[in-house]
């Protein structure tokens, strides 16, 4: 109640929509624009836009969309998220699926040869 009182919860949530604005300008500037990278844009309103950087600017930003080809500016004030778009599965982790079944297999392949020596098949 104090809070309110005194008008801390609302200074309070002014400097966590500047933390979420400078957060989201960092994530947008370090991508770049003109990369080939695909971005999934949240805003506050809770729209999900997805596409490339097309233009990166100090108050705002541009992503187009690589099917419709449409381009859609958007200050940072109302980004909520930015997160790099994709298949989700980076090349590390699609290696470590593939060695996972690899030694399974190989581990496999040891006991059905070590059960038919044993017990004939």
């Amino acid at each position: 109640m104090l809070f309110t009182a005194f008008g801390l919860n609302a200074a309070w949530a002014q400097t966590s929509d500047a933390r979420a604005t400078e957060k989201a300008r960092a994530k947008v500037e370090k991508i770049g624009a003109g990369t080939k990278t695909k971005i999934e844009v949240i805003l506050r309103d809770h729209t999900k836009l997805r596409g490339r950087v097309s233009h990166v600017g100090v108050d705002d930003f541009t992503i187009t969309n690589a099917k419709t080809g449409t381009s859609q500016t958007l200050a940072y004030t109302d980004v909520e998220k930015v997160s790099k778009g994709g298949s989700g599965l980076t090349m590390g982790t699609w290696i470590l699926i593939a060695a996972g079944a690899g030694a399974a297999i190989t581990v496999g392949a040891i006991f059905h040869s070590i059960r038919c020596n044993e017990t004939g098949c």
